[in-house]
C-alpha cells in the first residue's frame, strides 16, 4: 500500500507490506505532479521486499528525475537488501536516511526537522 502525505517541506511517500507494479505506476503519477514542488521523501521502513520488477525501473525513473529538476529525493528506512541493490545500480540521485527528520534536517537543517 502506498500512502502520500504532504508534511510542509516535503512530500512523504510511505510504503507498507507488499511493493508491486501497480504501486510503482501510482508513485510515478505522485512524482511527476509533485516532484517540483517540493524534495520527496520515500518511508521504506515498513516496505516488504518481494521483487525487483517495479522498483528497479521506479528507482531508474526517480533518479532521473532528481539529476534533471536538482529536485531532492531521500529514501528512509531502507534494509540492507534495497541497499545492495541501490549501490548495484549505481544510482546517485538521492541519499539514504535513517529516519524522516534526519532526511528533512540534511535538508533544511535543524530546525527544519523541528517545524
Amino acid at each position: 500500500m502506498v500512502i502520500h502525505k504532504g508534511l510542509g517541506q516535503a512530500n512523504i511517500i510511505e510504503i507498507q507490506g507488499r511493493f508491486g507494479v501497480e504501486d510503482a505506476f501510482h508513485i510515478r503519477r505522485v512524482c511527476v505532479n509533485d516532484f517540483n514542488l517540493k524534495p520527496i521523501i520515500f518511508n521504506l521502513e515498513h516496505m516488504s521486499f518481494v521483487g525487483s520488477s517495479g522498483l528497479i525501473p521506479l528507482l531508474k525513473e526517480l533518479d532521473h528525475m532528481g539529476r534533471k529538476s536538482g529536485n531532492k529525493v531521500a529514501l528512509v528506512g531502507v534494509k540492507n537488501e534495497l541497499k545492495r541493490l541501490i549501490n548495484g545500480l549505481g544510482l546517485k540521485a538521492f541519499k539514504t536516511y535513517p529516519n524522516i527528520p534526519d532526511a528533512i534536517s540534511a535538508w533544511l537543517g535543524p530546525r527544519g526537522a523541528a517545524g
